[in-house]
């Protein structure tokens, strides 16, 4: 039998050339993750849009950069009851998610609603929780975040938004507090907003992600599991990393939980039970006074943005620990 014969300058190809090959991969994975853009949003039902009548805004910064956004009031008279019903099907798991409340039943608020989306999100995703914080009585301002929708820029991760939300929620008309909704991704804009000392009353975290290259990985184990016949999980950690990096990011910068001592406010964070991009597990330790931390059962990552019936109950309870001066 022959053997064969490798030298050490051999090996040392050998093992360039894999390297190579999981740094090639990994480039091209991450220029994917970076240049991506937004999903195409389901077309809003008509009755929708009319009820929330939004009016597109833009703030700039700097002479090339802008983000757009709605500005949505709230209603003078608002219908007797909000009603709906939505069919969704996510990776072939079929979901039904509904909500029907009474005007009667709720506590008439003021104030306004930052709606944050997740990485490829855009404004058209959170119509639905448009409607239902306009039904409750707020004002509402719905941004694409950078690189998504019709704003201007690159993906920024959540970190470089907060520049132009200071900016957006100084444009608001309500005289009542600013609270914030912020889903996956957006958590991170949420979290650099709070720690640019902006004044928030209270925040809810929809599926706040972990961070990014953690969050990858979730999302290939949840949606796109052909992946890892392709890219091993050290190559899903490398393109995290360098996608992150085209944007000026560390991957510390996309860790929630470097950030929570700026969420000093009253926070709801919904997590769902199988949900691999943001673990119910994960966050089911933030106990902490401020922190209130709802499980959701059987929900996909990509719809934890509807506020269904269950929902409605947590966001009632957690307005109720705002201070009602701060509602007024």
């Amino acid at each position: 039998m022959l053997k064969a014969h490798i030298t050490p300058y051999a090996k040392m190809a050998l093992l360039l050339l894999g390297l190579s090959s999981l740094a090639g991969c990994a480039q091209v994975l991450a220029q994917r993750i970076y240049q991506s853009k937004s999903y195409a949003a389901p077309a809003i039902k008509p009755e929708v849009l009319q009820r929330l009548n939004p009016k597109l805004q833009q703030i700039c910064v700097g002479s090339e950069l802008c983000m757009r956004y709605w500005q949505i009031q709230p209603v003078a008279e608002p219908a007797e009851r909000l009603k709906f019903s939505m069919n969704a099907e996510v990776n072939a798991a079929k979901s039904v998610l509904a909500l029907e409340i009474n005007r009667a039943d709720l506590i008439p608020r003021q104030g306004t609603v930052l709606l944050l989306h997740g990485y490829r999100g855009s404004k058209e995703w959170l119509a639905l929780s448009a409607l239902y914080f306009q039904y409750l009585g707020f004002e509402v301002l719905v941004p694409d975040l950078l690189g998504h929708g019709e704003s201007d820029g690159d993906v920024a991760f959540g970190v470089a938004d907060a520049a132009f939300l200071q900016q957006l929620t100084a444009k608001r008309r309500s005289d009542g507090p600013l609270l914030i909704v912020a889903n996956s991704m957006g958590a991170l804009s949420a979290a650099h907003l709070l720690a640019s000392k902006q004044e928030v009353a209270g925040v809810m975290l929809q599926a706040p992600m972990q961070s990014f290259d953690m969050a990858l990985q979730g999302y290939v184990a949840m949606s796109e599991r052909w992946y890892r016949k392709v890219f091993s999980e050290q190559q899903l950690v490398e393109a995290a990393k360098l996608a992150l990096a085209k944007a000026g990011v560390s991957v510390a910068q996309t860790d929630l939980q470097h950030y929570k001592a700026h969420f000093t406010m009253p926070t709801l964070i919904l997590t769902a039970d199988n949900d691999l991009i943001a673990p119910y597990q994960f966050y089911a330790g933030w106990q902490e006074p401020q922190f209130h931390v709802q499980q959701v059962a059987d929900r996909h990552h990509a719809l934890m943005s509807v506020i269904s019936q269950q929902e409605h109950e947590w966001v009632q309870q957690w307005l109720a620990l705002i201070p009602a001066t701060q509602l007024r």
